[in-house]
């Protein structure tokens, strides 16, 4: 018996969808992965971006914290939320 999802996963497979215009046959696949980076966008107050103007400078700020045992515990889920 075929489950729902397969049924859709085999009703997308007859559909192309991408337009003749696209050509990714000179794409390079994982061009901007960059493993062991996250990126996490957030607002810093203006006081703050005036010292740390760069990722580099905050990182190493806030790693520095953490070295010194002053930075608050980790979260324990993976997921980030």
């Amino acid at each position: 018996m075929k489950r729902e999802a397969d049924t859709i996963h085999d009703a997308t497979d007859e559909v192309d969808d991408l337009l003749p215009e696209y050509d990714f046959s000179g794409g390079v696949r994982g061009k901007y992965y960059r493993p062991g980076k996250t990126t996490i966008r957030m607002t810093i107050d203006e006081d703050v971006a005036r010292y740390f103007y760069s990722a580099e400078l905050l990182n190493a700020a806030l790693r520095q914290l953490i070295a010194e045992g002053r930075a608050p515990e980790p979260r324990d889920d993976a997921s980030g939320s």
